[in-house]
């Protein structure tokens, strides 16, 4: 996996618009297994919204990934790009309480994440160095359950979670 070269970055536009890109080129090299290029392009939008105890940011992106193997004779070019749209929403309320003789703040901090990604068949595309990701809390707010370029996810899905923590 030699050379590689990412490039990431954003810039708040107006103070409820950023725009960014997130980007990765490879070039595989291996004995046995498949070889080539990816080149893999992601710039987006957000939209974060805030009040005194509440957020919610919309996000567009587009992940376009282009390969060219080296798999003999002429070489074969894959692309493949979708659409990634979700919106991640919250709020935090807090209220005094004790327990056992000392007083705390609770806070109930619920959370909606909606993401949807159509589906698109990747058979073709080699997995160079892409797998599943580990499930933990912070999977259930991603816009993508693989580690690495070589696959993207489908969704169309609402994940609601709570919080709840008693601050001293």
């Amino acid at each position: 996996r030699l050379p590689r070269l990412t490039l990431s970055g954003s810039k708040p536009l107006l103070p409820w618009l950023e725009a960014g890109i997130n980007s990765e080129a490879v070039v595989f090299t291996h004995d046995q297994l498949a070889e080539g290029n990816r080149l893999d392009i992601t710039p987006f939008i957000k939209m974060p919204f805030k009040g005194a105890f509440w957020y919610a940011t919309p996000s567009f992106s587009w992940r376009q990934t282009e390969y060219w193997l080296n798999d003999g004779n002429n070489g074969t070019k894959l692309s493949r790009g979708l659409p990634i749209l979700s919106v991640d929403a919250g709020a935090s309320f807090e209220r005094s309480t004790s327990f056992a003789n000392q007083s705390f703040i609770q806070t109930l901090e619920p959370r909606l994440f909606y993401l949807n990604v159509p589906y698109k068949n990747q058979d073709a595309i080699p997995v160079f160095d892409t797998q599943a990701l580990t499930f933990m809390w912070p999977s259930l707010f991603r816009e993508n359950r693989f580690g690495g370029a070589d696959r993207q996810m489908d969704a169309n899905q609402l994940t609601t979670a709570v919080t709840t923590r008693f601050l001293n």
